[in-house]
């Protein structure tokens, strides 16, 4: 889904989208054999840490766009972790959307603001699917 902001410049609009938990370890199954197994969760924490030139989670880091970020910032709420992959401008923000035991993921990507970040941040809870 493209949220596009009220200025209708599609330039800045974000793209949400859901995928499967399992999606998100998977598409790195060829960079070591233990990725495919993580939950979406231990993935993305692994990712947040540093690691050493040679090691799979260098490469790991460096596709998911690491290597250039200006921070990666966790936070959470009860059973929900969000993770803000911050690029430097013009480069696409990343945003998962993790809760606990779910089966999906959800990623905001685009021009995020910090301060639509926060608003999310502060309007989010978790509700049993309708």
């Amino acid at each position: 889904m493209h949220l596009i902001p009220p200025n209708d410049d599609a330039r800045q609009d974000l793209v949400f989208s859901a995928m499967p938990a399992s999606q998100l370890a998977a598409k790195y199954q060829h960079f070591t054999s233990v990725t495919p197994y993580l939950s979406a969760r231990l993935f993305l924490d692994q990712l947040g840490r540093s690691a050493p030139p040679n090691d799979p989670w260098a490469t790991i880091r460096a596709v998911e766009g690491l290597d250039h970020a200006l921070r990666y910032t966790v936070a959470s709420r009860g059973k929900l972790r969000v993770y803000w992959i911050q690029s430097a401008p013009p480069a696409s923000q990343y945003v998962y959307l993790v809760a606990e035991g779910e089966p999906k993921i959800y990623r905001l990507s685009g021009a995020l603001t910090a301060e639509l970040y926060t608003a999310i941040l502060s309007g989010l809870q978790l509700a049993p699917a309708p």
